[in-house]
């Protein structure tokens, strides 16, 4: 009912709630704080929003005011009025024209009943479509947790998938190690031997096909196939790395 105010002469007992210190209107409810005068919430938001000075008062609530007033005509005895009471008139026939005429110009009561059923129709109309409007940023919502709820699994899935292919790596890592470690021993061990006619890698004897001698610039020697084939290009013996153009034919 923010449209709607009572002016501070109409009060009969505060009741721990109190006019707006800016406008001096009782307003339904009022913007409340600690160590700060009860304001209405157009004046708590215009300070708020244009005196930085101001900015420790964020945070406050509104609260129902339990204030009473008068009659709106003052010609009847009454002074328990709630808000509710007093904007509608609700204490005799004189402050109901008198709160009629305020809010609404009209002194007439079936004009006013019209009037007060097409703003009651107004107001539930609007009312059915704010209702609509929450249905809706709730769904909206909703389907925004869900698709971050998806989002996460799918993150944890693809690093737990992750730490898998790494372990898998560091495994496949340690075999190429193991099988050069194996390799470069059984070349020296054919090396001991003065064998000087076969590749230090397969073993197999030169030929002028597939296992054509070459040598790196290193100067060790293997067949050009197994050099070509080595998934780690390093030396089977000194293990100095290498590239497939430092490969040297030797026919």
């Amino acid at each position: 009912m923010e449209k709607f105010w009572i002016e501070g002469e109409y009060v009969a007992e505060k009741n721990n709630s109190s006019e707006c210190s800016d406008c001096n209107r009782y307003f339904m409810k009022m913007y409340s704080k600690k160590n700060w005068n009860d304001r209405c919430t157009r004046c708590a938001q215009t300070i708020i929003d244009c005196d930085p000075g101001y900015v420790q008062y964020k945070g406050g609530a509104m609260k129902l005011i339990t204030s009473t007033f008068i009659c709106p005509a003052k010609k009847c005895s009454a002074r328990n009025l709630s808000f509710e009471d007093f904007i509608t008139g609700n204490c005799c026939p004189k402050g109901f024209i008198k709160s009629a005429e305020d809010h609404f110009n009209i002194t007439d009561e079936y004009q006013l009943l019209e009037k007060a059923n097409q703003l009651f129709k107004d107001s539930t109309d609007k009312q059915h479509s704010s209702l609509a409007e929450i249905f809706n940023a709730k769904k909206v919502e909703k389907e925004a947790q869900e698709k971050l709820i998806a989002a996460r699994k799918e993150v944890m899935i693809n690093e737990r998938k992750y730490e898998s292919l790494a372990d898998q790596s560091k495994i496949y890592k340690r075999f190429a190690e193991v099988a050069m470690s194996m390799i470069s021993t059984a070349v020296a061990r054919k090396e001991n031997s003065d064998d000087t006619k076969a590749c230090k890698i397969c073993f197999e004897n030169y030929d002028s096909g597939t296992k054509i001698e070459s040598t790196l610039h290193c100067g060790h020697r293997s067949c050009l196939k197994c050099l070509n084939d080595l998934s780690l290009k390093t030396c089977p013996i000194c293990r100095k790395e290498f590239t497939k153009d430092q490969i040297i034919k030797l026919y």
